[in-house]
């Protein structure tokens, strides 16, 4: 079987501030998201389905969230009324200093809602430039931060930036973690027997047939990609053949 995880950060709630933010979808745009699982044979699983590989599908999509911006509660929300599972990965810092970020209340309504919650990073540091103690200090905080709001284990984690090495998911182990979620573009076999999840980042600028191929696993455009991340180099030397043509 196979599962796509995708990514996102934050829905819009209308301020300056968040259109000018990448990462950062509009609510109507990510109904339209969900409203493409509804049209095709797509399943959408929970991330204990990535462990166990429970889905009926051979083919399905987990939807997760970074950061822990107020905004989440409006996705978890809209998620509900789909009857869609996801997993929120919440940064410790970012929810005790952002303004705008998940408070104690917030995050166990999430909890109670049956959405899983995960940890990404306690100050959202780049685990691969940290020593191992110091990576194994991040995780370990940050889950035991998050352990103490809710009051149940967690299993569940993504590295900020989505960056991972071998000492970065070895860390992640012998902090009590089962999965790690990182940014690699790159589809998911399942049931996973490592540490790494593979996901895609959806962006504000991508458009709806841009993340109907994402979800769909397809198209010219999403192959690229997959093959950049797994050989930048290759796609380099393809680009820059295409600007000596285009000079003629």
């Amino acid at each position: 079987m196979k599962t796509q995880c995708v990514v996102y950060h934050a829905l819009n709630t209308g301020s300056k501030y968040d259109r000018n933010s990448q990462f950062r979808v509009d609510i109507e745009d990510f109904r339209q998201h969900l409203d493409i699982i509804c049209k095709k044979p797509i399943s959408v699983t929970d991330i204990d389905g990535l462990v166990s590989g429970s889905s009926n599908n051979m083919y399905s999509v987990h939807i997760t969230f970074d950061d822990g911006h107020i905004s989440l509660m409006n996705a978890a929300e809209v998620l509900s009324e789909y009857g869609y599972p996801a997993t929120f990965f919440l940064t410790t810092e970012f929810c005790q200093k952002w303004k705008d970020g998940l408070k104690t209340n917030h995050i166990r309504d999430l909890y109670s809602m049956g959405l899983t919650l995960g940890t990404h990073g306690y100050k959202h540091r780049n685990l691969t430039s940290l020593s191992e103690k110091e990576v194994y200090k991040e995780l370990y905080n940050s889950r035991a931060w998050l352990e103490d709001l809710i009051g149940s284990r967690i299993r569940f984690m993504s590295a900020p930036f989505g960056d991972v090495n071998n000492s970065v998911l070895s860390m992640a182990k012998k902090a009590g973690y089962r999965l790690v979620r990182s940014a690699n573009e790159q589809i998911n076999h399942v049931p996973i027997s490592g540490m790494q999840v593979n996901a895609f980042m959806i962006r504000r600028k991508y458009n709806k047939k841009m993340v109907e191929n994402i979800y769909s696993n397809r198209g010219w455009w999403l192959y690229k990609r997959r093959l950049g991340s797994k050989y930048p180099q290759i796609i380099k030397s393809v680009n820059s053949i295409k600007r000596v043509f285009q000079g003629y």
